[in-house]
């Protein structure tokens, strides 16, 4: 298939972690197609390295969403760990991990975050690592005494709201059995099961009713500076 990435936008409006190339669908649903098409900015980030094989599937299956914005790939080391300090010694500690996000968030300045459930889904440790590394870089990244090379690069800045998956409190029920403006009748579900089909590698280890599992339109407000969600069904909302 033809891509033709545009380079990354200098500020997006949803960023969305993700710690493997296929969480982004698992675990997220329809929430990049959605937002592409309702005009967002949508940056996706990477934690992990995966194969060469698995980062020609993540761009075919962000491409399958429309999405048309490079997405980062950190280069974290992927692998089953024991425990959530294990994961993050493989990444070369928390404070570093911490770090490289709080620069993507100052950097690219998403409006909203968004990223895996603080019990790591079914536990994978990684997953653990990432939501605990997020939600510390969201709150670190409007503090320009922390990481002060950083902020004194892109300047400090405070996203509006933080998602985290399966989080209890202020949780948001995203609707992505409604049909994407633009694709040609799909709904959001059919085109994250359409992504997850470019994952061709993952097939073998793992169905897309994963996410249903551990429901992948379901999320919990876990910080915000803009009030408590009212709707609680779209994850922009009081924000323009």
């Amino acid at each position: 298939m033809v891509q033709k990435w545009h380079e990354t936008s200098e500020k997006w409006d949803l960023m969305l972690v993700s710690t493997h190339q296929d969480d982004e669908i698992l675990f997220f649903g329809g929430a990049v197609p959605w937002y592409t098409a309702m005009g967002r900015e949508v940056g996706v980030v990477y934690m992990t390295k995966c194969s060469h094989i698995r980062y020609k599937e993540a761009l075919r299956g962000l491409w399958s969403c429309g999405l048309t914005n490079y997405p980062v790939f950190l280069g974290l080391r992927d692998g089953h760990m024991e425990s959530r300090k294990a994961a993050f010694e493989s990444w070369g500690g928390e404070d570093r991990v911490v770090s490289m996000l709080v620069e993507q968030i100052r950097r690219y300045k998403p409006e909203v975050v968004i990223t895996h459930d603080f019990k790591g889904e079914y536990g994978h440790k990684q997953h653990i690592a990432a939501a605990y590394a997020v939600s510390r870089a969201v709150e670190a990244a409007a503090d320009p005494a922390q990481f002060p090379d950083s902020a004194e690069k892109w300047g400090a800045w405070q996203a509006k709201k933080l998602y985290i998956h399966l989080w209890k409190e202020g949780q948001v029920k995203l609707d992505w059995n409604e049909e994407v403006p633009g694709f040609d009748g799909f709904t959001g579900m059919q085109l994250a099961r359409r992504a997850f089909d470019k994952h061709r590698s993952q097939q073998r280890f793992v169905r897309f009713n994963l996410g249903y599992k551990y429901p992948n339109w379901l999320f919990g407000l876990y910080s915000t500076s803009v009030g408590p969600d009212e709707t609680r069904s779209d994850l922009f909302e009081h924000i323009y």
